[in-house]
């Protein structure tokens, strides 16, 4: 869960430093468009495997899982 907090602070940050870049500064607004779509990668693919762990670990303790609906997903993987 950890990660996944910490990938969607980087996101909130280069977003908020992307609407609040001053002028001459342009140069700047394309290495902030790739470091924001990065980070939006980097939260998908956290949150994908937070979900998988959460799985994993319901199965081994026989305990019911947060979010069920993915199941399709999984059987596939």
């Amino acid at each position: 869960m950890l990660p996944l907090i910490a990938h969607l602070a980087f996101l909130l940050m280069h977003t908020v430093q992307l609407l609040t870049l001053g002028e001459g500064l342009e140069n700047y607004a394309t290495i902030l468009t790739r470091c924001i779509a990065i980070d939006f990668i980097f939260v998908l693919v956290t949150f994908f495997a937070y979900l998988w762990v959460d799985d994993i670990e319901a199965k081994a303790m026989n305990k019911k899982s947060i979010d069920n609906s993915l199941d399709w997903f999984w059987k596939k993987v």
